[in-house]
């Protein structure tokens, strides 16, 4: 719960922070910029990774490869913008742009492969119910007893089951001999 909570109200801070940027009452370096996005980037590799523990309906698939990039997420959004780094302006502007298409681009693809998987699972659904309101249907049973009933009366029993113990005779000698 105190994880969904801080979460939340991080996420609501950043609203905070974006607003304030946009109207011009503060005034965000590149490097704190870069460090967000980042963060954001990791972020949405770990959506994609739970996503792939879904498929596979294993909670804990990736599990340490997730606690690493949660690392690389939180040290990016707290320490990046910190670094005493003498980059020029442009490199670090093209590496936060670079990191923002790449985190959009990852969040559309997470978003279409999650509509397929919905779309795919609704379709089996449909069927499924089709299917079984064909093999419930009267008109259904009434057709496999028919069936059932013409190989019975094409089938001479008593000749089936005449090459049934012959065949069994034959196994056993077969067996016989061969000890």
């Amino acid at each position: 719960m105190y994880l969904a909570t801080i979460t939340k109200y991080m996420s609501v801070s950043l609203f905070v922070l974006a607003v304030l940027n946009a109207f011009g009452l503060l005034n965000l370096p590149v490097a704190y910029l870069l460090g967000f996005s980042f963060s954001a980037l990791f972020f949405t590799i770990i959506d994609v990774l739970d996503q792939k523990g879904k498929d596979k309906r294993d909670p804990f698939a990736f599990r340490k490869t997730k606690e690493v990039i949660y690392f690389l997420a939180v040290t990016t959004f707290m320490v990046v913008p910190f670094i005493k780094v003498n980059w020029d302006n442009t490199v670090l502007t093209k590496l936060n742009d670079t990191t923002v298409l790449l985190s959009v681009g990852i969040i559309f693809l997470i978003n279409s492969l999650k509509y397929n998987k919905m779309v795919s699972e609704e379709l089996d659904r449909v069927i499924q119910d089709h299917i079984q309101g064909m093999v419930d249907s009267e008109a259904h049973r009434k057709m496999v007893q028919e069936i059932t009933d013409e190989a019975i009366r094409e089938v001479n029993v008593e000749e089936v089951t005449r090459e049934a113990i012959d065949k069994i005779y034959k196994e056993e000698q077969r067996r016989l001999g061969s000890e």
